[in-house]
């Protein structure tokens, strides 16, 4: 919650967390997080970091935006197996981590994102 509260709307922050690998950071937290509210908290900072131009390039490079459409269609039987560009070894085709308040922030995020 701090990460997402710090970046909204100032640029320097979401400029210092990037420098730091905050991105990659957050992005492994939502691939290996057990916890919806770990889920949901690195996808609202995420979302935040992504409101700056620069980040969006490097949420992308690191495989951001994958990871968020898989955490968006985790909750969602059949879907995962048809997006297999996007698996981990973690997957399955139900993922009940992902509750509707991570999906309302995975989605907040990827809109943020493109």
């Amino acid at each position: 919650m701090a990460l997402a509260h710090l970046a909204r709307g100032n640029v320097l922050v979401c400029k210092e967390i990037a420098a730091a690998k905050g991105i990659l950071v957050i992005i492994r937290c939502i691939e290996i997080g057990h916890h919806h509210a770990v889920l949901t908290q690195a996808c609202l900072a995420l979302g935040a970091l992504a409101l700056h131009p620069n980040n969006k390039t490097q949420i992308a490079e690191v495989n951001g935006i994958n990871v968020l459409i898989k955490l968006l269609a985790a909750s969602q039987p059949g879907i995962t197996s048809e997006l297999k560009s996007c698996q981990t070894a973690t997957d399955k085709n139900h993922d009940s981590r992902v509750g509707e308040s991570v999906q309302e922030a995975a989605l907040v995020a990827c809109t943020n994102v493109v």
